[in-house]
């Protein structure tokens, strides 16, 4: 077929490079550490499957139908009820539910940006968020970041300098450097953001999966004067696939968020929104974040340890090793390889339990190399797993929960 003449905004769009990541993801001999993609061994697969089950079951003619375009009702209500984990005391009506959270950027793009208005964005920025905003011809203005995360002070410039429409940044886990932003920071973005009246987008789908220090409130709690919009995602937590996310904001944003919306594609797809909103009756929600976090920080310390093991082997202690000490030496090298590379959730959480069985013994053989300060810990039950992940980073047993 013969492709008609593109329009000018069309020719300024360049192709998704995380797109084209995605599409080398999808050949199974390829391990990529390319893409920000979730543990799938982690999804709750029996979970969401029993979800669409009964709705199909109870409301199913309905979950079949249109809807409204905000989102489903329940399903508002629970991510309001959730924000406030966030800091973020609001009502159902200030939410929108999305297809994914890249939807929301774009729909934020919409009703904000007109074309030659500057976006102040990090360097480096999460490149689908650039991708959106080069499609709405905007013009950008990067500010530098440190291990700290956005630097402050070079916006403040940048907002005197440019007078920006849009101010855009991921603060938690930032994509692609994975820095978090600074509480002193987050609180002086906030009064930035009043005081200049302009638009924050705070993109936040990485906030739930923190395994290790203080969690950090929200920009968007933080200044009530701001005109901060909050953008979140079940993508990370329960399953990309889904295509759900939301955005929260002043309700007079939220209308004109819908009105968008209602342009693009009338609403979120139904059936995902009732099935999620039925998982979350019933689903530890909290307990699928761990889910996740127990597989990425049990995946990083195996790794560690692996790297000790291999050096320490060409220490003297090691060539002093009966037989039976090596034995163990193995035993313990592969449940490291079964956390490492378990292809399943209940698979790593076998490895994760015949690690802790053997550094027991192990730590205590090792006691006079680099090895026994790696390994040495107490060993995890099912109380240490309910507490969820613990603060700081030591390469130990009670790291494997």
């Amino acid at each position: 077929m013969r492709s008609p003449t593109f329009s000018r905004r069309t020719s300024r769009v360049k192709a998704s490079a995380i797109r084209e990541i995605l599409k080398v993801t999808e050949r199974p001999e390829i391990l990529s550490f390319a893409g920000g993609l979730p543990a799938p061994e982690a999804f709750p697969v029996a979970e969401l499957a029993r979800a669409h089950a009964e709705v199909f079951a109870r409301e199913g003619a309905a979950a079949l139908q249109y809807s409204t375009t905000e989102g489903f009702g329940p399903l508002r209500a629970w991510v309001a009820e959730r924000m406030r984990r966030r800091g973020l005391s609001i009502s159902p009506e200030q939410v929108l539910i999305t297809s994914g959270s890249q939807q929301g950027i774009d729909l934020v793009a919409r009703i904000l940006v007109d074309p030659g208005d500057a976006v102040v964005v990090e360097s480096p920025s999460y490149l689908a968020a650039l991708q959106v905003f080069a499609a709405h011809e905007a013009s950008f203005v990067t500010v530098g970041s440190d291990e700290h995360g956005m630097r402050v002070d070079q916006l403040e410039r940048a907002l005197k300098r440019a007078r920006p429409k849009l101010v855009y940044l991921v603060p938690t886990f930032q994509n692609p450097k994975g820095t978090t932003l600074a509480l002193e920071r987050r609180e002086q973005l906030a009064r930035l953001a009043a005081e200049h009246g302009v638009a924050v987008l705070e993109d936040d789908p990485y906030g739930e999966l923190r395994y290790s220090g203080a969690e950090l409130p929200a920009v968007a709690s933080l200044d009530r004067r701001a005109p901060i919009i909050y953008l979140s995602t079940f993508s990370k937590t329960l399953a990309p696939g889904l295509r759900i996310g939301w955005v929260v904001a002043a309700e007079e944003t939220v209308r004109a968020l819908t009105v968008a919306k209602q342009a693009c594609d009338l609403h979120t797809a139904t059936l995902a929104q009732r099935a999620a909103a039925r998982l979350l009756e019933s689903f530890d929600y909290a307990e699928e974040d761990f889910r996740q976090r127990q597989v990425i920080e049990a995946r990083r310390e195996a790794d560690t340890i692996l790297t000790v093991l291999a050096k320490e082997k060409s220490n003297r202690a090691w060539q002093q090793l009966t037989s039976e000490e090596r034995r163990n030496v193995e035993t313990l090298e592969k449940a490291l390889v079964a956390v490492k590379d378990g292809d399943d959730y209940h698979a790593i959480r076998a490895g994760i339990d015949a690690l802790n069985e053997a550094t027991m013994h192990f730590a205590e053989l090792m006691m006079d190399t680099a090895v026994s300060t790696a390994l040495k810990g107490k060993s995890m039950d099912d109380s240490d797993l309910a507490e969820g992940p613990q603060s700081g980073h030591r390469v130990a047993k009670a790291d494997f929960k």
